[in-house]
């Protein structure tokens, strides 16, 4: 006799997306246009993110993830010394945004 078909849950300790994200929680970590980028890098290392919110006067203006700084300085052979440089200058501007409500840090 053939053993049973397991559900994902039972092999890989499955557990759905909703039940994940609202174990904690959610914590947005935002930046203003005009911090560095360095800064905005910092908080990502030290919060282990890699995207930040840029906010100014409390609406959204952009976004701003490693994959833009790497591609802006690093893949661009720019200096490394851009990394002083204004957030708005490096950040995706104009994100579309989804109206979930997230408590900002």
């Amino acid at each position: 006799m053939d053993p049973p078909i397991r559900r994902p849950e039972e092999i890989l300790a499955y557990r759905p997306l909703r039940r994940i994200l609202g174990a904690e929680p959610w914590a947005l970590w935002t930046v203003g246009p005009t911090d560095s980028v360095l800064a905005a890098l910092r908080i990502m290392a030290d919060k282990n993110i890699g995207f930040l919110v840029v906010l100014e006067r409390g609406a959204t203006v952009g976004v701003l993830s490693e994959r833009d700084c790497v591609r802006r300085v690093v893949l661009a052979n720019k200096s490394p010394r851009q990394l002083r440089s204004q957030i708005s200058w490096f950040a995706t501007s104009s994100p579309s945004i989804s109206r979930t409500h997230l408590p900002t840090v």
